[in-house]
């Protein structure tokens, strides 16, 4: 169902919404012919539901709207309405008949015909006749009359056949509705890299006898008459039965068949409608979001949380609003095999650049597996497709909801900012920002972000590590371990007798020097030290000379000696250098543009400072005008276990 904010000059309030055909349509029988012994005959055929569900002040159950509309209750609207599918012509059924059969179930029904009527004569009558023929009863039938549809795959050739109808004045041209079309088969090739297409035909407006009633199953055996069509029974032959607004349809202006091909549109020819529909055709369900709490508090996730329907404005299977529909989020393009993630991994960090979401070929998300569900982390920046709701750009988190009985798979769009500001104001996950994931032990944290990608780290639950002053939870705990684990850094004893790391101070030149050298193997050492500061017996003397040696170092001249100054703080172009020239200063042309805007190009320890991005042991400091490598500041200790831990990947 596709909900929306309808305009004003259709008469509808500024939150009015949709609803939406929510079944799987099953092959069928013929109908039956056996008389009842007052006239009644019977009819084989599959139950299928249209349920009215969602959003603002049209639907049940769900709190509030997006806008703050309190939701309707369940005896203002109904929950569902079920049809009778008899080969491909569907059938009201009154309220409440066939609740306890799920739907896509094949059923034997009766029909209160006049006596002497066929069964072919009173389903062509209680389909064309809102005052005719009705269906009394229906009783799940004998199995083995029906079989399974598939799963509809969206990869492949598909057909749109656009039905519009009329009976007084006509609300949209020929041309509105072919441009509304081509640009909904568009859309979902762009959302499949092209593997879907889709040959759109939209006939003229037929006119009508007025059908007296919103009823889908009327609307659509109308329609089809006046075209002269024959229902397809193809999940890839999609039929749009377009019609003028009808102000009894209760406010819904879409429904679409969930891994089936009928739609129909309640007199509002707009893209993201007829998209959102061909996404329920697809096989998923909406694009919701979900509040959490957690003792009193707003949280991004936990085990209480509320359903709010539609309420990813930002996507297709979110609230129509009219602007052009936005990017299909990574959870339900998961549920029809249509992205590229990356999972989390329990034993490493995994750091991907995000491509956006209208890259479908790309890299698009990490799939994280926490107790609640698996999350998909994506990246939806407030380009092309994606400027419905600027505010929430950014890295966003959706929770894949697993479809129930014949209804799709949704999504539930979540609250990073959650508890600060107003709930879903501000959707993004914050720039260099940590989020603990719930239910998983792994955590979360935005590097880097620009329009073309975002860098993502998901890292996981960290076992105890080595060092007293470095917790599980540390941003740097699985390098700062490696170190210890390679015997690289040693630590220094507490009191206590527990071991320190010392991860936000700054590292001197000695403990650079010996950090090196212990990475290099501790090789021996067979000349002396250059540096009048560094004597026979200093600490670390052999680490230091050893670096002079390989000239990874030649000090600091003053006058005709040389210094190595040792408990200087090494700065991170110095830092630099010293990377470039312990890996033997591989080949390496400085690129025209620095990758950082506080490095020019061709200044001192530029082409140092650039191989270390280009290998990915720095990525720099993201600002709001670009990535920063700020290279007179000092390099801490933690940030370089996580240099050296890297540099020793790349050989």
């Amino acid at each position: 169902m596709t909900p929306t904010r309808a305009p004003a000059a259709l008469g509808r309030s500024a939150a009015a919404l949709a609803a939406l055909c929510l079944s799987a349509t099953l092959g069928l029988t013929g109908a039956g012919a056996a008389a009842a012994d007052d006239g009644d005959v019977t009819a084989q055929g599959v139950l299928r539901e249209v349920v009215v569900d969602g959003g603002d002040e049209f639907a049940t159950g769900h709190g509030s709207a997006p806008d703050g509309t309190p939701h309707a209750t369940e005896e203002e609207h109904p929950a569902s309405i079920r049809l009778l599918d008899v080969d491909g012509t569907l059938l009201d059924l009154p309220p409440g008949l066939g609740t306890s059969i799920p739907a896509g179930q094949p059923v034997t029904a009766t029909l209160d015909a006049p006596a002497g009527m066929s069964a072919a004569e009173a389903v062509e009558s209680a389909a064309t006749d809102p005052t005719g023929v009705e269906v009394v009863d229906v009783r799940r039938a004998p199995s083995g009359l029906a079989a399974a549809r598939s799963a509809t795959q969206p990869a492949g050739p598909h057909t749109l056949l656009v039905l519009p109808v009329h009976w007084g004045a006509r609300d949209a041209s020929d041309a509105t509705l072919r441009a509304v079309a081509e640009e909904s088969a568009t859309f979902w090739s762009d959302q499949t890299g092209g593997a879907m297409t889709t040959a759109v035909t939209v006939r003229p407006s037929a006119l009508i006898a007025d059908p007296g009633t919103c009823s889908p199953a009327h609307l659509r055996t109308a329609a089809l008459a006046a075209h002269g069509v024959t229902p397809s029974t193809a999940h890839r032959d999609h039929v749009a039965v377009y019609f003028p607004t009808r102000s009894d349809c209760g406010g819904w202006v879409g429904l679409g068949e969930v891994g089936g091909n009928d739609i129909w549109i309640n007199g509002l020819a707009r893209t993201d409608v007829l998209a959102h529909e061909l996404g329920h055709n697809l096989g998923v369900g909406h694009a919701n979001g979900t509040s959490c709490t957690e003792g009193g508090q707003r949280v991004p996730l936990s085990a209480t949380c509320t359903l709010k329907e539609y309420l990813d404005v930002s996507d297709v299977m979110g609230i129509s609003t009219g602007a052009a529909p936005g990017n299909l989020n990574t959870a339900l393009a998961s549920a029809l095999g249509l992205v590229r993630s990356v999972d989390a991994s329990p034993d490493r960090t995994v750091e991907v650049d995000l491509a956006p979401l209208g890259s479908a070929t790309a890299v698009r998300a990490i799939r994280v597996p926490t107790d609640h569900g698996d999350l998909f982390v994506d990246y939806r920046p407030a380009v092309g497709r994606d400027t419905r709701k600027a505010a929430w750009a950014g890295v966003q988190a959706h929770r894949l909801v697993a479809p129930e009985g014949t209804l799709g798979a949704t999504s539930e769009l979540l609250d990073l900012r959650a508890p600060t500001g107003t709930g879903f104001s501000v959707v993004s996950a914050p720039l260099g920002s940590r989020w603990a994931i719930p239910g998983s032990g792994y955590t979360l944290t935005v590097l880097t972000q620009s329009a073309t990608s975002a860098r993502v780290r998901v890292s996981p639950p960290a076992p105890a590590g080595p060092f007293g002053d470095v917790p599980a939870d540390h941003p740097f705990a699985a390098d700062i371990a490696w170190l210890r684990t390679a015997g690289i850094s040693l630590g220094s004893a507490a009191p206590d007798g527990s071991l320190l790391f010392d991860p936000s101070a700054p590292v001197t030149r000695e403990a650079m020097a010996a950090f090196l050298y212990r990475q290099a193997g501790s090789p021996a050492v067979t000349t002396a030290s250059p540096f009048v500061d560094v004597p026979p017996g200093a600490p670390f003397h052999r680490e230091i000379t050893w670096l002079a040696e390989r000239g990874i170092s030649t000090g600091t001249v003053v006058g005709d000696r040389r210094e190595f100054r040792p408990a200087e703080s090494v700065t991170r172009e110095a830092m630099a250098a010293f990377l470039y020239r312990a890996k033997g200063r591989p080949a390496f042309t400085e690129p025209a543009v620095s990758p950082f805007l506080d490095v020019a190009a061709g200044a001192p320890f530029a082409k140092e400072i650039a191989w270390l991005r280009e290998r990915g042991i720095s990525r720099g400091t993201a600002t709001p005008a670009g990535t920063e490598f700020r290279p007179a500041e000092p390099v801490m200790r933690e940030a370089m276990a996580a240099f050296l831990h890297r540099s020793a990947t790349i050989g």
